[in-house]
């Protein structure tokens, strides 16, 4: 639904009659292209942010629910985050993780199943390979 809604400001925003568009002053379209620059960028943002579904809330309950192995975590890292995040987590090609320990474990494992920005979603991990890694980086990365 977000979706149609912002395809639809997008559409509204530039459709401009061409007799407008030739008797306006540059001053007046320089303003229009903001303007609509300006609503682009608010409806892509509308788009992006949501939050979690329920399934996903309670994935995320059961994840933290499990009793997490850090070993496994550390080898989970190691093979799939390190490459980009840095095998202390600072972030050589992606976020620096070291606040993350500090956050809540639902928005790691949030994280790990969504795959924000440039991240691949690791929606086809089980639960307990999800809870190794998040464990993982709340009790290590810092």
């Amino acid at each position: 639904m977000m979706f149609v809604v912002a395809v639809a400001l997008l559409v509204a925003c530039l459709c401009v009659r061409a007799s407008q568009t030739q008797r306006e002053s540059v001053d007046a379209r320089r303003e229009r292209s903001r303007t609509r620059a300006l609503v682009f960028i608010v409806a892509l943002v509308c788009v992006g942010c949501r939050g979690p579904t329920a399934a996903e809330s309670q994935r995320a309950a059961r994840v933290l629910s499990l009793p997490a192995n850090r070993a496994a975590g550390q080898a989970l890292y190691s093979q799939s985050c390190a490459v980009c995040h840095g095998a202390d987590g600072r972030g050589t090609l992606a976020t620096d993780l070291r606040g993350a320990a500090t956050g809540s474990p639902e928005s790691i494992v949030f994280n790990l199943l969504w795959g924000p920005e440039s991240m691949p979603a690791f929606d086809g991990w089980s639960d307990q390979q999800l809870a190794d890694v998040t464990d993982y980086v709340r009790g290590t990365i810092r």
